[in-house]
């Protein structure tokens, strides 16, 4: 007697499809969807009509190559990477209808997807009767935050403030600390922070440029690209700084300007730098034990050279050797602390959250110095 759920004609159309869908699995491509697509219109028709859910699930998974969870899941996972949020919907209400995720993991996936679709009214009235449901729960909160944030592929879309805001509830709370979403929002707030920092730093320097007519959006572009790929050499970098100089009306103004550029310069990422900016090489690095207090210490020293008249301003080319000359003989001395020399201290530290930042292991916190502040300058009139 023929035990088997499927006909042969449909095992070998599905046994077909998860041939298509698991070949194309991590090719961004749309014939994942198609393939899981097709098989679950099959399999629905078994789920419907024969009480024997489970032995056609089992048999599916037999025949397809992968469990009908894990279809889903790689189904969701193809809509997000060829933007067929309309079709993940769907999905969402099949495995609703066939109780195949929690109704919370419906809802969650039903948010995402709306989000990505820009419907944000639809997205947080689901996000916010999570929220309402568990209180305690950090990945809703990530969510909603995500909503304004990740979910939008359009920069223009998001939201960075309304985004912080939200990963900031649980953080202010401590919610998920020591857990891996509680990492994942420690990342979330750092990323969005230095987006921000960043967007406000550009935006600024375009006004600037308007204003003094250097260039626009392409300039920027130019610049933000060759900054990339040459960092502190860009000729690019070095002709904006020539043009300020020209256009400004005295050293006041010629300082102020060249501040606006610095500033953007600091928060645009560096291919020799991992991707990352200046300003996120001088914050992160600053977490070891021990570089903040000796680069304080070194300015302290240098100033109190000065005040002996042991040292000269580092103003002109004269003082600006003899800085670069005291800060060698400083770093080649010992540090008092830890009995080293404090060039060998500060590499030390530096190679250790390298590692730990290849590893994936290092998580900024530094973030919470700049709450609330829109522009790097602000943070100095603290």
């Amino acid at each position: 007697m023929n035990t088997h759920i499927f006909d042969a004609a449909e095992q070998s159309k599905i046994g077909t499809l998860g041939r298509i869908a698991r070949r194309h699995l991590d090719a961004n491509d749309k014939r994942v969807a198609n393939a899981i697509s097709e098989a679950f219109q099959i399999l629905r028709g078994k789920f419907r009509s024969d009480s024997r859910r489970a032995e056609a699930a089992h048999e599916f998974k037999k025949l397809f190559g992968m469990g009908v969870n894990d279809a889903v899941d790689e189904f969701m996972v193809a809509c997000y990477n060829t933007a067929q949020y309309e079709r993940g919907l769907d999905m969402c209400d099949i495995a609703e209808t066939y109780q195949l995720s929690s109704a919370d993991e419906v809802a969650s996936e039903r948010a995402q997807l709306h989000g990505h679709l820009g419907e944000f009214s639809k997205a947080e009235r689901i996000l916010s009767g999570l929220v309402e449901r568990h209180p305690s729960d950090v990945s809703h909160y990530i969510s909603y935050g995500d909503l304004y944030y990740v979910w939008q592929v359009l920069p223009e879309k998001q939201d960075l403030h309304k985004a912080e805001r939200w990963y900031y509830r649980a953080f202010d709370r401590q919610l998920g600390a020591g857990t891996e979403a509680g990492f994942d929002l420690l990342e979330r707030l750092g990323d969005v922070c230095v987006e921000r920092l960043r967007r406000s730093a550009e935006k600024r320097f375009l006004e600037m440029m308007r204003q003094l007519a250097i260039g626009d959006w392409l300039a920027l572009q130019t610049f933000k690209q060759s900054v990339y790929g040459a960092g502190p050499e860009s000729p690019v970098f070095n002709h904006l700084q020539m043009e300020i100089s020209h256009k400004a009306k005295d050293i006041k103004q010629t300082n102020s300007l060249l501040g606006v550029l610095t500033n953007a310069y600091n928060l645009m990422p560096q291919r020799t730098l991992d991707d990352l900016c200046p300003f996120q090489m001088a914050e992160y690095y600053a977490q070891g034990e021990h570089v903040a207090r000796i680069v304080s210490e070194k300015f302290e020293a240098f100033q109190r050279a000065v005040e002996r008249n042991e040292a000269s301003p580092p103003t002109g080319a004269e003082g600006a050797e003899a800085f670069s000359d005291f800060q060698k003989e400083f770093m080649n001395g010992i540090d008092q602390v830890t009995g080293e020399k404090r060039r060998n201290v500060l590499e030390k530290e530096h190679k250790r959250i390298a590692k730990l930042m290849r590893n994936g292991e290092f998580v900024w916190t530094g973030f919470v110095k700049f709450r609330g502040i829109n522009d790097l300058p602000e943070v100095s009139l603290r």
